[in-house]
């Protein structure tokens, strides 16, 4: 043999105790010398030199073994490596592959006697991403090459005949971080090679959960008994509870214009309970509201129809009363006044009706009753006109008159007393006999407050009925059966661990609204619906943890189990956790103090339950499997019969105390200690060869385009706004009114106030023009009635000097004039219009002015939400055009209104901002930039899908659809980016075998995430309230799409239009660089080094137990579909499982038995 290692042409190749070579495997090529003709590229050889001998040898040539090269035995204990300058280093890796017995938690026993053939997996490790960029793929197949098909393929060498006893416990550490960097130096560009990816946080956050799931296996307890005690001490906080019920703060923007509308009018004219005036307050505080409505659309100004609303006025006012102090209150007692004159009732309605009766004309929207004027637009609904001699119109007949009951709001004692008369007119309404004539709805000030309240109550006995729902289904998933038979496996099964992650989820939710409530977020009854979707997503979760660990190899010991199944579930939770969280965080700079409010307590609640998931559940995880790891009974916790001790046992003991048990003296028996599930192989072997057959994949397509297109229609027919009914429960008492109110009030008559914040020197005949040209510009809007409608004290005044006093307006005197005109008794209400200068302000020609004033018109048009909408925005720019003005325009259901014109655009900003954060963390957490692109058009399909269907369905664009829309971006992350990257990491050659592998490893946590969130919130459908029936629809919608896209959609798509070289980091197909395997004696087989064991480089400073396999839900479950899926060898091709296993890599190695090499191969699916 030649002392060069480029100079072994001439070499005789080894008998290996066969006798002479052939021939024809002497005029075989060399693959060296084909090797030396390129540029000499690395080659690593593995022989065994004495222990710690670094010194320098050439490679001797070799040539291809027979069948049995490798089936004699022998141990690979030491990699030579070439340098390409004919130097070598040699690093002795035997106790890599044999561990020492004294390391009880990372042992792998020792690969030694026969080896056989695979034929399962195709290139096992390569199917996972790559943890650095200098890293090298190999698999567990290893067959024969060196034929003339690959004459270029570079070699490198492995010498199975060396013992490895001797160097077992000198090699050290380094040795092995100095080979992976020379092995990353090696040119591979193979058809198998890892794709470049960017795993920035990814692969620490895994290398950190696999720390920390030892570290908890090692002291689970205290992981346990601190959440325990932290939900018990927030728990005190639920005592603490501070219920904010005011519908207008929660369900209105804060920086809402009409509340600034509000304020200025407030700041102007303040109420007190002695300047009351019907029709000019703006607050709705301490005030009731009764709408008498004629039976049998009867005409309400008849006698009869008049007496009795007169009746149920007097029974109101002198019937209703309470008891606080020792004292009786009723209406009297409680009501504002104007002027101390006595509570206003409602003198109006018999004045006009006996004016009916009596055959005079009365004029609407606005009537004069001799110098007085009157607007009767507000109080009278369902008018049908007539035209009067004059022209004008008059009423012909009426349908519903509306009674206002306005009492004390301040000081507080007294509103207190007032609230409880309320309530007292409430019951007595309720309990009043019906009437022939009319019939009659009623609302207070209370009534939405407490009708969220209602929706609360209402939920609480839902929530146990859930949580039993979610822990049953939870114990049937947790339920595994002995293989081949209907019994359950009480060992590996894990019902009572999966009761207590579903317990695990109620106390996150405890905890969030005490620790809430603690640092002072107010609580709201719609955060009552919270509890349902968090300990939804809390199980979900559970079932990932649960899933990770059966899929580790059984028979490992707990702490490593437990570590490599917190790094294959952790990044995954991690991710749910982060965009859920993210989704809530957004909802929190909405404007709505509502969904604020739902998103810190959800928000909260969501990262508690992740936090307990990490540390409680993951405790009790530990002690499960240590119970699993001795066979006990998974509820009673004693020792189990396995199935073959059951053949002579009693029908009890097979239903009751069977369970099986791993496999701990062949550790890489992966068919008793991983098995496999029927899930998986129905998703990977039924349902993905299905879903690719070109016709259902043409199918698909048209779906998607029906389905976008019934998305696109829905959007065009969305309504925006949350309607104050909308609040109330379907068999509310206050139900009615509001649709009373719309039917008969707001379709004409509803009245709005515009106060001129800087009005004009009014003395300028000029501007007192330019003021009535300014009310007829508002009074004669589409939306509003006409001038007809129209109160304003400036026109009282002319009427006053011009008909009553027979005068004309002096120019400079008209200040004068007016203080004249509103100190007369009979025109007295109207100085609460007008605001004059203080002492202070008056100018230097010592005239007070009017700082302000006021007039109201009526408006039309005004019952739907669009239509409120537009009147808002009409109104507003009509002020805009008087800057010099400074109008102001307002009415109370502008409150609401703004919330119409502001949910779109906060849904549409809030979803952006969403969905870019969705993006990036599936960046960083998910390793491959081409997840973006197909993540991002999965999410805006759903949303589309979302909002188009909610829209068919019933729902508007409201504070409550628009808290799931949100909350649907962080959900359509964990359907999609999963699937995504399952499918884009993939190494099958065919699409359709990336289809089968991403659907087999997640198309079933899919389908329980989904059911268990769908069944969380199903009990939510039999509430008869539109707020919780639409969180229930547009949840249902978020997942349903989900689930559509991630198994049906997107593995559609991605088979068509996302081929192997758009992937980053998949190359053209080269041959693979060729390792040489030595058998016993000198024979050796050329390996390709894509097909050796997963081999990776790590850095120098991360320990080598820590170099585990990155992202975690494709990690055990991906590799262990691979080993089981199988490929047929070809004939003639001999193969073994190489003994590659490096500590604490994932997964086991498949099981080693010995097996007739003459035979030929044998499928084990």
């Amino acid at each position: 043999m030649s002392s060069s290692p480029h100079n072994n042409g001439d070499a005789k190749p080894d008998t290996d105790g066969r006798g002479v070579v052939s021939e024809e495997e002497n005029k075989r090529p060399s693959v060296l010398n084909q090797t030396e003709q390129n540029s000499s590229p690395e080659i690593l050889k593995m022989s065994s030199p004495p222990a710690g001998n670094r010194a320098k040898r050439p490679l001797r040539r070799t040539r291809p073994a027979d069948e049995t090269s490798l089936e004699n035995g022998g141990n690979v204990n030491e990699a030579y490596i070439g340098n390409g300058n004919g130097s070598h280093e040699s690093a002795d890796l035997s106790d890599y592959y044999k561990q020492s017995p004294t390391d009880e938690q990372d042992t792998v026993p020792e690969m030694t006697g026969p080896s056989t053939a695979s034929r399962r997996a195709k290139n096992n490790s390569a199917k996972r991403p790559a943890s650095r960029e200098r890293s090298v793929s190999f698999s567990h197949d290893v067959d024969e090459v060196g034929s003339p098909d690959r004459p270029d393929s570079p070699t490198s060498t492995i010498d199975e005949n060396s013992p490895s006893s001797e160097s077992t416990a000198k090699s050290p550490r380094s040795a092995k971080a100095k080979l992976l960097r020379r092995l990353s130096s090696i040119p591979y560009a193979g058809k198998h090679s890892t794709m470049a990816t960017f795993d920035c946080l990814e692969r620490p956050l895994s290398v950190f959960f696999y720390r920390y799931g030892r570290m908890v296996s090692s002291y689970p307890y205290p992981f346990i008994i601190f959440p325990l005690l932290f939900t018990a001490a927030m728990s005190l906080g639920l005592l603490r509870l501070e219920e904010v019920t005011d519908a207008v703060y929660l369900f209105t923007p804060t920086n809402a214009a009409s509340k600034y509308e509000r304020q200025i009018i407030h700041d102007h004219w303040p109420l007190t309970d002695n300047n009351y005036i019907p029709g000019r307050t703006v607050t709705q505080a301490r005030e009731t509201q009764i709408v008498a409505m004629a039976r049998d659309n009867g005409n309400i100004l008849e006698k009869q129809y008049a007496e009795a609303i007169n009746r149920l006025d007097m029974f109101i006012q002198n019937r209703v009363k309470v008891e606080f102090n020792n004292r009786t209150w009723g209406y009297h007692d409680l009501c504002l006044q104007w002027q101390s004159q006595g509570c206003p009732g409602n003198k109006h309605v018999q004045l006009i009706s006996q004016l009916w009766e009596h055959g005079i004309n009365i004029t609407f929207p606005s009537v004069r009753v001799g110098f007085k004027h009157a607007y009767l637009g507000g109080a009278m609904g369902g008018v049908s006109l007539a035209h009067g001699e004059d022209g004008k119109d008059i009423i012909a007949s009426a349908q519903a008159w509306i009674m206002v009951y306005h009492l004390k709001f301040f000081p507080e004692n007294a509103s207190y007393v007032s609230g409880l008369w309320e309530h007292e007119l409430q019951k007595q309404m309720m309990e009043y006999p019906p009437d022939p004539f009319i019939r009659f709805t009623f609302f207070h000030s209370q009534s939405l407050a407490d009708e969220l309240q209602k929706n609360a109550a209402a939920l609480a006995p839902r929530f146990v009925f859930s949580f039993v729902i979610l822990a049953t289904f939870a114990i049937i998933c947790g339920t595994a059966m002995i293989k081949g038979s209907f019994y359950i496996d009480w060992v590996l099964s894990k019902p009572t661990l999966s009761l207590l992650g579903v317990m695990n989820a109620g106390m996150g939710v405890i905890s969030s609204i005490g620790l809430c409530n603690y640092i002072g977020v107010p609580f709201s009854a719609i955060v009552t619906v919270m509890p349902f979707l968090v300990v939804a997503i809390g199980v979900d979760n559970m079932f990932l943890l649960v899933a990770a660990l059966r899929l580790t190899n059984r028979a490992l010991p707990v702490r490593k189990r437990i570590g490599e199944a917190m790094s294959d579930a952790a990044i995954s939770i991690t991710i749910t956790a982060l965009t859920d969280t993210l989704s809530f965080v957004i909802g929190c700079i909405t404007t709505i103090p509502a969904v604020q409010i739902f998103s810190i307590y959800t928000g909260c609640a969501v990262v508690i339950t992740f936090l307990y998931q990490l540390t409680f559940f993951t405790g009790l995880l530990v002690l499960a499997a240590r119970m699993e790891e001795k066979g006990r009974h998974c509820v009673i916790l004693t020792p189990t019969v396995t199935p073959d001790e059951s053949k002579h046992q009693s029908i009890f003991t097979k239903l009751f105390k069977l369970g099986s048990r791993a496999d701990t003296k062949d550790v890489n028996n992966i068919k008793e200690n991983v098995p496999d599930t029927a899930t998986t192989a129905f998703f990977r072997d039924w349902y993905a060869p299905i879903l690719m057959h070109p016709i259902v994949r043409g199918l698909v397509l048209c779906w998607i385009v029906i389905y976008l297109s019934i998305a696109a229609f829905g959007c065009s027919r969305l309504k925006e706004g949350l309607r104050p009914v909308n609040l109330l429960v379907d068999d509310s008492y206050a139900r009615p009114h509001y649709l009373a109110m719309e039917d008969y009030f707001w379709k004409y008559g509803v009245e709005l106030q515009i106060v001129v914040n800087n009005p004009p020197d009014l003395r300028i005949p000029e501007n007192r023009v330019a003021v009535n040209a300014m009310v007829h510009t508002f009074a004669n809007t589409q939306h509003t009635i006409g001038d007809d409608s129209v109160q304003f004290f400036l026109d009282e005044v002319v009427y006053y000097y011009e008909n009553e006093l027979q005068m004309r307006i002096v120019d400079s005197q008209i200040y004068g004039m007016i203080q004249h005109f509103l100190s007369a008794t009979s025109y007295d209400n109207w100085s609460e219009d007008v605001l004059w200068e203080t002492d202070d302000e008056i100018g230097p020609d010592k005239v007070r002015k009017l700082k302000a004033f006021r007039f109201i018109v009526g408006m039309k048009d005004f019952s739907t939400t669009s239509q409120q909408t537009e009147t808002t925005a009409l109104m507003r720019e009509v002020a805009s055009r008087y800057p010099q003005y400074n109008v102001t325009t307002f009415m109370p259901l502008w409150l609401f209104t703004d919330q119409f014109s502001l949910i779109l655009p906060n849904t549409v900003q809030n979803s952006i901002i969403g969905m870019f954060c969705m993006i990036t963390i599936a960046i960083l957490l998910i390793p491959q930039p081409l997840c973006a692109l197909w993540v991002t058009l999965a999410i805006g399909s759903i949303d589309l899908g979302v909002v188009g269907f909610m829209a068919l369905w019933g729902v508007n664009l409201d504070v409550i659809s628009m808290i799931t829309i949100i909350m649907s971006v962080g959900f359509s992350v964990d359907f999609t980016a999963h699937i995504t990257y399952g499918y884009v990491i993939s190494d099958e050659e065919g699409n359709v075998d990336r289809v089968r592998m991403s659907l087999g490893a997640l198309g079933w946590p899919i389908v329980q995430g989904a059911c268990s969130t769908i069944l969380g919130v199903l009990v939510l459908s039999t509430v008869n309230a539109y707020m919780i029936v639409t969180f229930f629809k547009t949840v249902f919608l978020v997942i349903s799409f989900g689930v559509l896209h991630g198994l049906v959609f997107l593995p559609v798509l991605l088979s068509m239009f996302v081929r192997p070289g758009c992937l980053l980091g998949k190359k053209n197909k080269k041959e693979p660089p060729v390792l040489a395997v030595s058998g016993q004696g000198n024979s050796m087989r050329q390996v390709p080094l894509s097909r050796m064991p997963s081999l990776q480089t790590v850095d120098e400073d991360v320990p080598a137990e820590d170099d585990v396999q990155p992202y975690g839900r494709y990690g055990i479950l991906r590799q262990r579909v691979s080993i089981d899926e199988g490929q047929q060898m070809s004939p003639g091709a001999t193969s073994v499982h190489s003994s590659f296993h490096w500590p604490l890599r994932r997964p086991s190695m498949p099981k080693v038995e010995e097996e007739n090499p003459q035979q030929p191969p044998v499928d084990r699916r």
